[in-house]
């Protein structure tokens, strides 16, 4: 958890560094616009080639923590499959036993009115 955060920390100040930089070069430059612009174009690629260090470093920081999170995920969905059919064999079981006891009841009820009918 550490770990994410410094990358987080990491690639933020990346970033913003590269704001910050392009930021203060337009505001102090004393060239032309058409130099600024290729110190700005200079500078993007620049930044731009940090931020892709960047998240690749991140990514590869990351990539275990993914292994361990499609493990544990697959370990959630084999135990939910596992006790939604342990679930479902009780409540059938149940509703078994139930409908067992109901027709023994009505065999039980209907049996006085049977020998009326027998008679």
């Amino acid at each position: 958890m550490c770990e994410h955060r410094s990358s987080e920390s990491f690639t933020m100040g990346v970033v913003l560094g590269a704001i910050i930089g392009a930021a203060a070069g337009i505001l102090f430059a004393p060239a032309s616009g058409e130099e600024t612009r290729e110190v700005l174009r200079v500078q993007g690629r620049k930044a731009s080639r940090k931020v892709k260090r960047a998240a690749a470093e991140v990514a590869e920081e990351i990539e275990p923590y993914l292994d361990e999170i499609a493990e544990k995920w697959d370990d959630v969905t084999d135990y939910v499959a596992d006790t939604t059919e342990d679930v479902r064999e009780d409540v059938s079981d149940f509703i078994e036993d139930k409908a067992k006891d109901v027709n023994k009841e009505v065999k039980k009820a209907t049996r006085p009115i049977k020998k009326l009918f027998r008679q």
